[in-house]
């Protein structure tokens, strides 16, 4: 499962930014609103590529995975 999850940090599966839609109005940690059926972009890039999150993102080191912090559910 590492490898796998390891992979598709380094190799995505989808395209560079992820479209969904908001289900309901809320509000952001940033005090904006999101209003409701507004489109949402993901930059699945930039999660993977994020250096305050991993090691070496750019890297291939299937080992992140293998922590206990990492739960196989996920």
């Amino acid at each position: 499962m590492a490898i796998f999850h390891e992979t598709l940090t380094i190799e995505k599966a989808l395209s560079n930014s992820g479209h969904s839609f908001a289900l309901c109005t809320c509000r952001l940690t940033n005090r904006r609103l999101l209003y409701s059926r507004w489109n949402i972009a993901i930059n699945i890039y930039g999660c993977n590529m994020d250096e305050k999150q991993w090691e070496s993102p750019e890297e291939w080191k299937a080992e992140r995975f293998l922590d206990k912090e990492y739960d196989l559910i996920d």
